[in-house]
C-alpha cells in the first residue's frame, strides 16, 4: 500500500522559512542525521526540516529543496488518497495525540512507493516545545531494506517448503530428470570413480569443463577441507542403501570465497546388490544459507534483547505489564512479579490480585485507569503504595500507554511499573540536604560578612582564582570587575608590602604547606585596609604546588586597636612611674610647705629671712602644682566628681577664653541645648579645656578659627575608641584650623614632658594631664589631626541623663577652726608624721602617732577614747587605710574618720560610690585645709575641700 500527501489547495503552499531559536534546535545537528526530521508547531504546521527530509522531497519530484516548510502536515495526511490512506489517517491521529499531550511517543510503519521504486518507512513522533507551546517532531527512518529482506526470506522459505514437498512426491522419479529441470546433475561411476557433470553443475562449482579431472578426487579437492570427512562418510553410508542422501557442504573457491552447496544423491545397485553408480543433484544454497544465518542471528539478537531487557528491568527495578481488552488477559514481566514480592508465574495477574496488594487509599485511583483506557484516554502517571506478602510497604510508579489496532480502536494498555521507594526517600533526603546546604551556605556567607572574612581558592594548573562574595566585599569590587587571576589580585596589594607577601609564598613547601601573610590593600574607593591571609597549599608527588585554598580577613580595626592598646600600655607604664614619683614628692612637699608656712609666720618681722621663707613656699606650691599634673596624667589624683551642666560650665569660661585667646582668632560655639549632664570634676575639666584652647591658639600663629562644640553621643560599639565602653556620653569637641600634627607626633602627644613648643614655652604636661583626668573619669579622649589640616580633640564624658547640675560652695579657707579632741594619726612616712603632728598640736588637738594599721588597732583596743582616726590610705603592715577604717569602726563605731592620700585607685573608686562615708584630704595640704577638714569630720559633715 502507498499514499501521497497533498495540500488542501491542490499543491504545496508558498515556501516560508520559520527558524526557531538555536538554543532549541541546532540545524547542523539535524542535517547530520540520516533520518527524515520535521518539527511541527501546535497546529501541525511544518517549522523545521533537515537535509534528509528535503532530499526525500526532491527525490519525489515535489519541486522544492525544503520540502513542506510552511505546509500543514496534518492536513496533508488527512487529504491523502489512494493506497496507504489508512496509514495516513493513523499518522494524523497519532500526531494529534502527541500534540494534545496524550502520548509521549507515537510510531507507525507504512509503505510510501514512488513510480521508480518501492519504499517503506517507520515514523516516530515525540513532543517538543515550539514557540513556547507544545509541538511535535516527526522522524522517519527508511526500513525498505529490512522489509525486502523479510520478503526475500519469506519467498525463500516458501521455495524451500515447495522443494521439499516436490522431492517427497517425486522421490521415485529420476534424479537426473530433476537436475535437468532445475538443478545441476551429476553421475558417479563407483567402479571407476569417474564423475560426469551437467552444465549447471560446472556453473555451480565455477569450473571449466576442460580444467576438471572428472574424478571423485577432483571433486573432493574443491570441497572445503573442513567438510571433506563428512562428505566421505555420507558417500560410504549411501553405498549400502537405496535411500536418498542429502548433505550441505562448502566449496572453497580459488579466490578464497566460500560457497554453500546442497547435494542430494541416490546409489544404484546391480546383481547381488553391488553398488555401481550414484546419481544426484547439487544446488547453490549460499543465498538461502545467508538468509538462514540472518534469521538465526535475528533470533539470537531477539533472545539477547529479551535477556537484556529482563536484566535492565531487574537492575532498574522496572517491570512491564499489559492488558489485552479483547481477551481480558493480564500479562506481567518477571520483574513485575518480583516488585510485588511474588515468584514469577506464582499468581495470575488480574484486577483482583493487584487490588489485594495495593494500599486501600490508593486502590480506587489505580483500578480506575482501566475504564479510563477503554474510553480512549491515556492514563496519567501514578504513584501508589503496595504491601508485599512479607509485610513490607513499597512505593511504586506506573506509566502506561494505549494499544490500538489498525482501525485505531483501543485494544489494550501497556505500561511500566517501577519501585521508587528508595528513589523518593533519596529525593527527600537530597532535598533536605540541599536545604541544609543552602542554610549552611547562607550562614557561612553571613558569618564571613559579619566576621569580615572571605574565602578563596587558587588552581595553579589553570591559573584560575575564585573568591567568595564576602571576599569581593572586602576588596570593594564586584565579581564582574575581578579578572579571576592571581596577577589581578596582586595589583590590590601596596607595593611596599609585595616583597613580604612574596617571601611568605616562597616559604610554603610540602613540609610546611601553611600560608600565612599580612599585607595592606588599596581598594578602588581609595581606602587602605589591612588583610590577614591564611591558606593551605596542596602538592603532587613531585612537590609541585597544585592548589591554594584559604581565608582572608580584614584586620584593620584589630591592628588599630592593637596600636592603641600598645600606646595605652606605654602611657600606663609611664603613668605608673610618674605616679610613684609624684606620691613620694607629695610627701616631701607636705613637709616643705608646712615648715615654710611656719617659718613665714614666725619671720614676718625679719626682713632678711621672711622673703626667703616666702620663696620656699612659692617653690613648694609650684612643685605641688607639678605633682598634681603628674598625678592627673597617672590617673591617681583624688577627684570630686559632681553632676555638671557642661553647657553652663562652658558659658562661664567664655570671658576667660576671650582674654586668653588673643590675636585674629575667631571663637565659634556650637552647643546642644538638650545636652545631658556629665559626672565629672568640674574644676579639673575647666583646667583641661583651658589647656586645649591654649594649645589650639599656639597652633594658629597666623590666626584662624577655634570651634568648641557639645553634643550627646551614643556609642553602639567600641570601634576605634579602644577602652571606651559602649553607651551614652557627653561629647566636647575643641577643633582648630592650625598647622596640625604628623602621625609620629600624634603617636606621642599624650606622653608627659613631650612638647613641640620651643624651650620655655611649655612643660609638655597639658595633654598628658588631660589624658589622665579623662581616663580616670571613666571617659575617653581622642585626637584627629594631619599636617596643614588642623586638629580636633574629642572628650567623651560619662553622662547622667535627667540629672540637674549643682555647685557646692567652697569652704572658707580663711578660717582656722581649732579643737581639743583626741586624734589617732596613722602615717608611715616619718617626716610627714612629724610635721602633721606639729600642725595638729598647734591647732589644739591631742595627738597619738603610729606608723601602720596593726599598731593603730592595738591603740584602739585600749581604754583611751579617740574622737577621730586620721590615716593615710597606703600603709605598711598588711592593712591599708580602708581596711583599717573597717576594723576600727568595729572596735569604735562612733569614731570619726578623715583620710589623706596623694593618690589611690581604691580610694578613687570608693569616692565615686554612693555609700562613701569618710572625707578625703588631698596631699599636699595647708594647715587651714587640715583645720577645716578636721572640724567637718568631727561634725560628720561629708563635704569636700576643693
Amino acid at each position: 500500500m502507498s499514499y501521497r500527501l497533498t495540500s488542501r489547495g491542490g499543491g504545496l503552499p508558498e515556501k516560508r522559512e520559520r527558524i526557531l531559536p538555536e538554543k532549541n534546535f541546532n540545524q547542523e545537528v539535524l542535517d547530520a542525521l540520516s533520518a527524515h526530521i520535521a518539527v511541527l508547531d501546535h497546529d501541525g504546521r511544518i517549522e523545521i526540516v533537515n537535509r534528509a527530509w528535503r532530499e526525500f522531497g526532491a527525490d519525489r519530484a515535489l519541486g522544492t529543496d525544503k520540502f513542506g516548510i510552511g505546509s500543514n502536515y496534518l492536513a496533508a495526511c488527512e487529504d491523502a488518497r489512494g493506497e496507504g490512506v489508512d496509514e495516513a489517517g493513523g499518522m494524523s491521529d497519532g500526531i494529534r495525540a502527541v500534540l494534545r499531550g496524550e502520548l509521549p511517543l507515537f510510531e507507525l510503519e507504512y509503505p510510501c512507493h514512488s513510480p521508480a521504486q518501492q519504499s517503506w518507512f517507520r515514523a516516530s513522533v515525540t513532543p517538543v516545545v515550539v514557540k513556547n507551546r507544545g509541538g511535535a517532531m516527526v522522524a522517519r527512518i527508511d526500513v525498505t531494506e529490512r522489509v525486502l529482506v523479510e520478503q526475500a526470506l519469506k519467498n525463500a522459505e516458501d521455495k524451500q517448503r515447495a522443494l521439499a514437498a516436490a522431492l517427497a512426491r517425486e522421490r521415485e522419479r529420476s534424479i537426473a530428470a530433476q537436475s535437468v529441470a532445475k538443478l545441476g546433475s551429476w553421475e558417479l561411476n563407483l567402479l571407476t570413480s569417474e564423475i560426469f557433470w551437467s552444465e549447471e553443475t560446472y556453473r555451480i562449482f565455477e569450473v571449466r569443463r576442460d580444467h576438471f579431472s572428472h574424478t571423485l578426487d577432483g571433486v573432493m579437492a574443491l570441497i572445503h577441507p573442513g567438510d571433506r570427512n563428512a562428505v566421505t562418510a555420507a558417500i560410504d553410508a549411501s553405498l549400502t542403501t537405496r535411500d536418498v542422501t542429502s548433505i550441505d557442504l562448502r566449496l572453497l573457491m580459488p579466490d578464497g570465497r566460500v560457497k554453500h552447496v546442497g547435494a542430494t544423491w541416490q546409489t544404484f545397485l546391480e546383481g547381488n546388490d553391488f553398488p555401481v553408480k550414484a546419481i544426484g543433484t547439487c544446488q547453490d544454497i549460499s543465498e538461502r544459507h545467508a538468509v538462514n544465518e540472518r534469521l538465526l542471528q535475528s533470533e539470537q539478537e531477539l533472545r539477547q534483547s529479551r535477556l537484556h531487557l529482563a536484566i535492565a528491568q531487574r537492575v532498574a527495578s522496572i517491570g512491564s505489564a499489559a492488558i489485552d481488552f479483547r481477551t481480558g488477559k493480564w500479562d506481567w514481566s518477571d520483574e513485575t512479579f518480583r516488585i510485588y514480592g511474588l515468584e514469577p508465574g506464582a499468581t495470575t495477574p488480574s484486577a483482583e490480585s493487584l487490588g489485594a496488594r495495593v494500599h486501600p487509599e490508593d486502590r480506587a485511583g489505580l483500578l480506575s485507569n482501566v475504564p479510563l483506557a477503554r474510553s480512549g484516554i491515556t492514563p496519567p502517571p501514578l504513584e501508589y503504595r503496595i504491601t508485599r506478602p512479607d509485610g513490607v510497604e513499597r512505593l511504586l510508579r506506573r506509566e502506561a500507554t494505549l494499544v490500538r489496532d489498525d482501525a485505531g480502536n483501543v485494544t489494550g494498555i501497556v505500561g511500566a511499573v517501577q519501585d521508587v521507594t528508595e528513589l523518593r526517600a533519596a529525593q527527600r533526603a537530597k532535598a533536605k540536604a540541599d536545604s541544609r546546604l543552602r542554610e549552611q551556605a547562607a550562614m557561612l556567607s553571613n558569618a564571613q560578612r559579619i566576621g569580615r572574612m572571605g574565602s578563596w581558592s587558587f588552581n595553579l594548573r589553570d591559573g584560575r582564582l575564585v573568591w567568595s562574595d564576602a571576599t569581593y566585599e572586602l576588596f570593594g569590587i564586584t565579581s564582574e570587575e575581578f579578572e579571576g587571576t592571581f596577577d589581578h589580585f596582586l595589583t590590590f596589594i601596596l607595593p611596599e608590602d609585595l616583597p613580604s607577601y612574596r617571601d611568605a609564598l616562597a616559604r610554603v613547601c610540602p613540609e610546611t604547606p601553611l600560608l600565612e601573610a599580612q599585607y595592606r590593600i588599596r581598594r578602588p574607593d581609595g581606602k587602605v585596609r589591612w588583610m590577614n591571609e591564611r591558606g593551605n597549599v596542596t602538592f603532587d608527588e613531585n612537590g609541585h604546588a597544585l592548589t591554594r585554598i584559604g581565608m582572608v580577613s580584614d584586620i584593620t580595626e584589630q591592628r588599630n586597636l592593637e596600636a592603641q592598646l600598645r600606646n595605652a600600655m606605654r602611657l600606663e607604664a609611664i603613668g605608673q612611674l610618674t605616679g610613684g614619683l609624684a606620691h613620694d614628692f607629695n610627701n616631701l612637699l607636705t613637709v616643705v610647705l608646712g615648715n615654710a608656712e611656719t617659718l613665714s609666720a614666725g619671720l614676718q618681722d625679719n626682713k632678711q629671712f621672711y622673703p626667703l621663707a616666702q620663696m620656699i613656699m612659692r617653690a613648694g606650691e609650684r612643685g605641688a602644682e607639678l605633682t598634681r599634673r603628674l598625678l592627673a596624667f597617672a590617673r591617681r589624683q583624688p577627684l570630686a566628681p559632681k553632676i555638671t551642666d557642661i553647657n553652663e560650665l562652658l558659658l562661664g569660661m567664655k570671658g576667660l577664653l576671650r582674654q586668653t585667646i588673643e590675636g585674629n582668632i575667631d571663637i565659634e560655639w556650637d552647643c546642644d541645648e538638650k545636652l545631658w549632664c556629665a559626672l565629672i570634676d568640674a574644676p579639673q575639666l575647666e583646667n583641661v579645656l583651658l589647656n586645649l584652647c591654649i594649645n589650639a591658639r599656639d597652633a594658629m600663629p597666623g590666626g584662624g578659627r577655634l570651634t568648641i562644640s557639645t553634643k550627646n553621643a551614643l556609642l553602639e560599639k567600641i570601634g576605634s575608641d579602644a577602652g571606651l565602653i559602649p553607651g551614652q556620653y557627653v561629647q566636647i569637641a575643641v577643633s582648630d584650623t592650625g598647622i596640625g600634627m604628623d602621625p609620629q607626633t600624634l603617636a606621642r602627644v599624650f606622653e608627659p614632658f613631650f612638647t613641640t613648643k620651643g624651650v620655655g614655652k611649655g612643660s609638655g604636661l597639658g595633654l598628658s594631664m588631660a589624658y589622665g583626668f579623662i581616663k580616670q573619669s571613666n571617659g575617653q579622649i581622642k585626637i584627629d589631626s594631619e599636617p596643614g589640616g588642623g586638629t580636633a580633640v574629642y572628650l567623651y564624658l560619662p553622662m547622667v541623663p535627667g540629672s540637674v547640675a549643682f555647685d557646692e560652695a567652697d569652704a572658707d579657707r580663711k578660717i582656722f577652726p581649732r579643737g581639743d579632741e583626741k586624734i589617732l594619726m596613722v602615717e608611715d612616712d616619718y617626716l610627714v608624721r612629724l610635721h602633721v603632728a606639729g600642725m595638729l598640736g598647734r591647732l589644739g588637738y591631742q595627738v597619738t602617732e603610729v606608723s601602720n594599721g596593726p599598731e593603730a588597732l592595738e591603740v584602739l583596743k585600749g581604754d583611751e577614747d579617740y574622737s577621730l582616726l586620721f590615716t593615710d590610705l597606703l600603709l605598711p603592715g598588711g592593712l591599708n587605710g580602708r581596711q583599717l577604717v573597717d576594723k576600727a569602726r568595729k572596735l569604735r563605731p562612733e569614731i570619726a574618720i578623715l583620710m589623706t592620700s596623694g593618690y589611690s585607685k581604691e580610694l578613687l573608686s570608693q569616692q565615686q560610690s554612693q555609700d562613701q562615708d569618710f572625707l578625703l584630704l588631698k596631699k599636699p595640704y595647708r594647715i587651714n585645709e587640715l583645720a577645716i577638714m578636721l572640724r567637718r569630720a568631727l561634725r560628720a559633715e561629708p563635704e569636700t575641700i576643693h
